[in-house]
């Protein structure tokens, strides 16, 4: 039997929610190589989300382990469907921009990009 649909997409919903404002810190999973995907610990949690076929893209596999690392959910995208099928890929997106830190690059970027075009007139 899986796991609660409600419950589980309000915990994607969360954990989305925390990412997006800074307040879960996501790492690239060193699992496996052929893995892409990333992992965030919380004190009674582990959180994974990765890409099934290794490509960055669906299906995405969700993952849930207890407090002592035992798999407890683990959730395919493709299975779920509906809303939860988005809210997984939307959880994939905000995790890599967490793990890679990519904001940061961008604001440098658009900020070395706009003195250079503000000193050319």
């Amino acid at each position: 039997m899986g796991p609660n649909y409600a419950k589980l997409q309000r915990v994607v919903e969360l954990v989305i929610s925390l990412t997006r404002k800074g307040r879960l810190d996501w790492t690239r999973m060193r699992k496996s190589r052929t893995r892409d995907g990333y992992t965030a610990s919380m004190p009674d949690a582990t959180v994974q989300v990765y890409s099934k076929d290794s490509d960055g893209r669906q299906p995405f596999i969700l993952e849930i382990y207890d407090g002592v690392g035992e798999l407890s959910v683990q959730a395919s995208s493709h299975e779920l469907g509906g809303e939860l099928f988005e809210m997984i890929a939307d959880l994939y997106e905000a995790a890599h921009e967490s793990a890679t830190n990519v904001d940061p690059l961008l604001d440098s970027l658009i900020n070395i990009l706009q003195r250079e075009d503000d000193s050319q007139g």
